[in-house]
């Protein structure tokens, strides 16, 4: 994820990217992502990876002049847009128990868990809290799955200790 005002020291030799389970409720049906989880072999090009770090293989993809534009207008305009606007469209129903663990797992520290949940509006549109809930009771207007991923191999504990 880029941050506003970071830049990386020195230069890039390796990227490249892991095909995983795509979480984004409003655009897949989670339970079809899930279900073609082994054909994508997430842990065959994680060691794939490690060996090319390893080898110190280098690996920088070309990337075409319309990609970059869309890199830059999704960072000039849409990302403020997106994150202004992402939270206004979750609803928390009455399976929600204010256990709190949407405001731990919050990256954003955008969530506050009184006798009600709230958003506080400088959501960061990762899920986290949606995909977190223990008693699946946070929803998008727009979802199109009420299915839920997490990650078997990352704990709850592990993602709020990352948040914090």
């Amino acid at each position: 994820m880029r941050k506003k005002g970071l830049q990386a020291a020195g230069h890039t030799d390796y990227v490249t990217q892991i095909i995983m389970v795509d979480t984004d409720v409003t655009r897949f049906e989670i339970q079809n992502q899930i279900d073609t989880l082994p054909q994508k072999d997430v842990e065959g090009q994680i060691k794939e990876i490690c060996t090319d770090i390893e080898t110190r293989r280098k690996n920088i993809p070309c990337i075409s002049v319309s990609d970059k534009i869309m890199d830059w207008l999704y960072h000039a305009v849409g990302a403020t847009y997106i994150a202004n606007d992402t939270d206004k469209s979750f609803i928390v129903n009455e399976a929600c128990i204010k256990c709190g663990i949407c405001a731990k797992i919050c990256p954003a520290d955008n969530i506050k868990v009184t006798n009600h949940v709230e958003y506080l509006h400088h959501c960061e549109g990762c899920l986290g809290c949606l995909h977190g809930c223990p008693e699946n009771a946070i929803h998008l207007k727009n979802e199109q799955s009420e299915v839920r991923y997490r990650n078997a191999g990352v704990s709850l504990k592990e993602l709020i200790d990352a948040n914090n």
